[in-house]
């Protein structure tokens, strides 16, 4: 029996390696590229809904009255300082969303800083010491009065 054995030249083996090793690494990019360029997307601007003015001022007094019935259960005991800013703050977001069509409701302070409303930003980010740690000495009477100020005049 003959047996003959043809030696393969030695790159051969260390070619079909690499080249799997680059498709590899290849797909490990794009796929770290799609992760971060989704966690650094700015938020999508949505064009502002179109609403009268007689709308706009019952949205406004909708949302005032909103606030006033949390003064009044802050004044009575019902709600702590931290409910009634974790209030307040879900209060003008959705006043804000509704007024906007953004969904700053749904967003972070990070988010609600790149949306690119001042008055918003302000406030939201007077809140979170108050909402989050675990003592605060912040006013929520103040806070309330800002905020009420806020809804009132919003354009």
């Amino acid at each position: 029996m003959n047996i003959t054995v043809e030696l393969q030249p030695p790159m051969y083996y260390m070619t079909r390696y690499t080249v799997i090793a680059l498709v590899a690494a290849a797909a490990a990019a794009a796929l770290w590229f799609f992760f971060i360029r989704g966690i650094l997307r700015e938020p999508k601007k949505v064009q502002e809904p179109v609403h009268d003015a007689a709308w706009r001022e019952r949205k406004r007094q909708e949302y005032a009255a909103r606030l006033s019935t949390l003064e009044t259960r802050l004044e009575a005991g019902q709600v702590d300082m931290r409910g009634a800013f974790q209030e307040m703050s879900a209060v003008l977001r959705l006043f804000v969303h509704e007024m906007t069509g953004i969904h700053v409701h749904e967003f972070t302070l990070t988010e609600i800083r790149k949306v690119g409303i001042p008055r918003l930003t302000q406030l939201v980010s007077s809140y979170y010491t108050p909402e989050f740690a675990l003592r605060s000495r912040a006013d929520a009477r103040k806070a309330l009065k800002k905020t009420r100020e806020v809804i009132l005049t919003w354009q």
